[in-house]
């Protein structure tokens, strides 16, 4: 395999820079062009939001510990690969408002997405479709030791009330509907939630899948 061995989580993004408890954290931002004098080469793109605008202000960096460059006015970034880097390169993608993007790449030039968030009432339904080229997902499974490389969406999903939530996730293609409840263990299908509450629900899907669109229904009961 061309990944290298990364600790599993269940959750928590170890090795993708998506949701509240991903590797994105405060670093010192540079201006996009320029690169770190240990870099031997730079990856570049632009950073674009749902409707393929160009985003400026995004933070872009790659690998773990990476120089982080800011996206111009046109939302084009030029981030160092730390020197010693390997062919397949993590790069990561974030600003406020919108959900981060991370990609495992080879080639010296990507383009990055950073989604609008998708929200859902407990008991209501929301549509979400999973593409080639949304944000990466690798992990192992320490129980049987194996590789595990996704494409993922998150759906955040909100309770006004305390209440007990169902949760189903349906394929238009009829084929596997894979979630998971961040930082629940044991993944339940049935929460209870508190008043006011929110949670996230990751949508996976194999990476090399042609694009799928999944309905997440909802339905809530007052919690005992």
């Amino acid at each position: 395999m061309h990944r290298k061995w990364l600790s599993a989580v269940s959750l928590g993004f170890a090795c993708v820079g998506c949701g509240s408890d991903s590797l994105i954290s405060p670093r010192a931002e540079l201006n996009s062009s320029l690169a770190s004098p240990a870099s031997t080469r730079t990856i570049t793109g632009v950073v674009r939001d749902d409707r393929g605008s160009p985003i400026a202000g995004a933070s872009v960096w790659t690998d773990y510990r990476g120089v982080t460059v800011v996206s111009g006015a046109d939302g084009t970034f030029a981030a160092p690969v730390s020197a010693g880097a390997g062919t397949w390169v993590w790069v990561f993608a974030s600003k406020a408002g919108y959900e981060p993007d991370a990609q495992q790449i080879a080639e010296p030039t990507r383009d990055l997405t950073l989604h609008d968030f998708i929200t859902v009432a407990a008991g209501q339904s929301v549509r979400v479709t999973v593409r080639p080229n949304d944000p990466n997902l690798w992990i192992i499974d320490p129980s049987s030791l194996r590789e595990y490389d996704y494409r993922i969406r998150v759906i955040r999903l909100s309770a006004a009330m305390a209440s007990r939530v169902t949760l189903q996730l349906v394929a238009d293609d009829g084929g596997p509907a894979e979630f998971v409840v961040r930082d629940h263990v044991g993944n339940p299908a049935v929460l209870t939630m508190s008043a006011g509450s929110e949670v996230e629900v990751e949508i996976r899907v194999l990476a090399g899948s042609p694009q799928r669109t999944f309905t997440l229904n909802t339905s809530r009961a007052d919690a005992p």
